[in-house]
């Protein structure tokens, strides 16, 4: 094979990560570490959980334009003033969200829907966020959001990650209540 074309296939091989991504999996190990030292507060603040949320799908259209994907938002009630943690919400929701959009198939579907729902005796929120894509199995669903479990740990997997992502969103679940 001719050097340029071993060289075009090694750039296929080898792409360094965005200075996003790897600032991301940075903030997400530290939001780890000050879970596991109790370091991480609850900031609540009283808004619009509905709004903010909606606000936070559209920010992660155009990362599903690129895969052509639909999304589809729903919430009712469609205003809820409450108090929530803004920070800690967009990262369950970014974390929910972006997984749906890496494992769901070029021209999928993803659903983010929030309702709320009584669980003893007091008004929460619950957001469900469904997509078409590749599943998965029940024997895996046990272990899905254990620290830095991937459902496909094999070298030659598709898509890339960590398996933080899971893991915080339970543990920031968790922590609020």
């Amino acid at each position: 094979r001719p050097a340029v074309v071993q060289r075009r296939s090694l750039r296929r091989l080898y792409r360094p990560p965005c200075p996003g991504h790897l600032l991301n999996l940075i903030n997400q190990l530290l939001d780890i570490s000050k879970l596991e030292g109790g370091q991480m507060q609850v900031e609540t603040k009283h808004g619009d959980i509905v709004a903010f949320t909606k606000n936070l799908f559209d920010r992660l259209e155009p990362l599903a334009q690129q895969k052509k994907q639909t999304l589809l938002f729903s919430a009712d009630p469609t205003i809820w003033k409450t108090y929530f943690d803004e920070k800690k919400w967009q990262k369950i929701t970014f974390n929910l969200l972006s997984n749906a959009i890496k494992f769901t198939p070029k021209g999928g579907q993803i659903e983010l829907s929030l309702a709320q729902v009584t669980i003893k005796q007091q008004d929460t929120i619950q957001l469900i966020v469904k997509d078409n894509g590749v599943g998965i199995k029940a024997t895996n669903l046990k272990n899905l959001f254990n620290r830095f479990y991937q459902v496909d740990g094999t070298t030659t997997r598709v898509q890339e990650g960590t398996g933080i992502g899971l893991s915080l969103v339970k543990e920031l679940i968790e922590l609020q209540g």
